[in-house]
């Protein structure tokens, strides 16, 4: 019994190795308007064309292929990325330069290929760049590395480099923005631990309701309460009465934006007796917007007598 013939299949189809043998002159006829794939228990293994096609595939290969001789041909993505990028041959000259680098370094890539490196860049040599960059073009090891700039005094760069077939690639970008922030991280958390060390300071942060998010060990031993026990209290709550109203009145300006505090109160420490301090308070902004408030507490640097209370 002979088999129905079928219906012409798309170039998205396939057929069985079967159905091939069984229907191999219709299929080759559909195969000259375009290809014909052919499975081998459920996966396609072959592909009927015609010789046309063929010869236009073999004629014009992959870009990233072997045969692929453009020195340019795998960045094309490079001119969407936000660091600079360069590539150098083994003769140290650049034979491409992103659109960043471009603008960053006026490098221009002429169509005789390449410019010298030296030419372009000559701040880049005698610079640790330089010693990565060579590390990388000798032992074809990928390098990384944070380093100051040799073109702009004070800034730091981002350095990658990595062998791709024959070049070296070059990928930088300024981080002077982020190396300062660390730096200054770094400054804050020391001003805060010199601060705990003396004793006779006491820092409190609030958040923007007014409520301790840090305390300082100074600052718990005055009020004599655990430091995970005041985090969360609103800070009026450790005031005297009689003072509550108007630090109250002079924190919420200070939160608002509207101007800063300085004051004497009387704290209520976990014992008899209020303990007079001298307060100063301004608004902490962050990236986003005001953030709450820093407090500094000093006792004038020595013992302050425990005035009575007031009405409680």
């Amino acid at each position: 019994m002979q088999d129905t013939p079928e219906q012409p299949v798309s170039g998205q189809q396939a057929v069985s190795a079967a159905e091939f043998v069984r229907n191999f002159a219709r299929l080759r006829e559909v195969a000259l308007q375009h290809p014909v794939m052919i499975s081998h228990h459920g996966r396609v293994s072959h592909v009927l064309t015609s010789i046309e096609d063929f010869c236009r595939a073999q004629a014009a290969p992959c870009a990233g292929t072997p045969g692929d001789e453009s020195p340019t041909a795998l960045f094309d993505l490079a001119d969407w990325l936000d660091d600079a990028v360069l590539a150098c041959n083994h003769n140290e000259r650049i034979v491409y330069a992103n659109r960043v680098a471009a603008a960053l370094f006026r490098v221009r890539v002429p169509h005789d290929g390449g410019t010298s490196l030296r030419l372009a860049l000559p701040a880049f040599y005698d610079s640790l760049l330089e010693v990565n960059f060579r590390h990388t073009l000798n032992s074809r090891e990928p390098t990384t590395a944070d380093l100051p700039s040799p073109f702009t005094p004070g800034n730091w760069l981002n350095f990658r480099c990595v062998p791709l077939r024959d070049c070296t690639v070059m990928a930088i970008r300024d981080i002077t923005d982020e190396v300062q922030h660390l730096r200054l991280a770094d400054v804050k958390k020391a001003m805060f631990d010199a601060l705990a060390l003396n004793g006779t300071i006491g820092c409190a942060r609030l958040n923007v309701r007014g409520a301790m998010e840090r305390v300082d060990d100074t600052f718990c031993n005055w009020v004599g309460v655990a430091q995970d026990k005041l985090l969360g209290v609103p800070l009026l709550n450790l005031i005297d009465r009689s003072d509550r109203a108007r630090f109250h009145e002079g924190m919420e300006r200070v939160l608002s934006g509207t101007g800063s505090l300085r004051t004497v109160v009387r704290l209520l420490p976990n014992r008899s007796g209020v303990l007079a301090v001298d307060c100063a308070m301004v608004q902490l902004q962050g990236t986003y917007g005001a953030e709450g408030a820093v407090t500094v507490f000093t006792r004038d640097g020595g013992p302050v007598e425990v005035q009575a209370s007031g009405s409680q």
